[in-house]
């Protein structure tokens, strides 16, 4: 699998080059972003470091590296990632991150869904795992949405400014998301 480039009905999925630079400073720089993400805001040049590691990253033909740059109208607007591949046990995990001045809009539910479908058709992934921050109700909602089921709680397992976060894990496996897409008529693939 490699990060090819993506559709969905707003949204352009593709590998992200220096002249996203602005963009990727403007959310990565911004503490609003880090809520619910480990790390503080970066300094332009710590995203400047950033953004030509992803961009080294993906031109490692040994290493397949997905993570794609979300667009909205040409503007970056967020990434999305699929991790910790294991072909034994058929499974990987999901992480995204969407700038602060375009949540609550539905790009979060629409590129993961579009991913998720994507995962379920193009490979033999049987399970993808997500992590969500307590206090995160908006990703919580949104695990729950996309089939996704609460499977376990790792206690304390973060910690920002100096005060612990539990980390809640959900788990979809591939039955539950046809079930879901089968039943639901506001899963939209396309």
């Amino acid at each position: 699998m490699e990060t090819k480039y993506l559709k969905t009905k707003r949204l352009t999925l593709k590998k992200m080059t220096m002249r996203d630079l602005d963009d990727f400073i403007e959310y990565k720089g911004d503490p609003n972003y880090y809520e619910f993400q480990p790390g503080s805001p970066m300094t332009s040049q710590k995203c400047k470091e950033k953004l030509e590691n992803i961009i080294e990253r993906y031109n490692n033909k040994d290493k397949p590296f997905l993570m794609w740059g979300i667009y909205f109208n040409n503007k970056l607007i967020g990434t999305i990632s699929i991790n910790g591949y294991n072909d034994i046990c058929k499974s990987c995990s999901l992480a995204y991150g969407i700038n602060k001045k375009f949540q609550r809009q539905g790009f979060a539910f629409e590129v993961s869904s579009y991913i998720i479908d994507f995962i379920f058709r193009t490979t033999d992934i049987n399970r993808i795992d997500l992590a969500v921050w307590d206090g995160n109700i908006a990703s919580q909602n949104l695990a729950n949405k996309l089939g996704f089921i609460q499977e376990g709680v790792e206690r304390q397992a973060r910690v920002k400014n100096d005060k612990f976060f539990d980390v809640y894990h959900y788990g979809l496996l591939r039955e539950d998301w046809e079930n879901l897409k089968n039943k639901n008529s506001i899963i939209s693939t396309k």
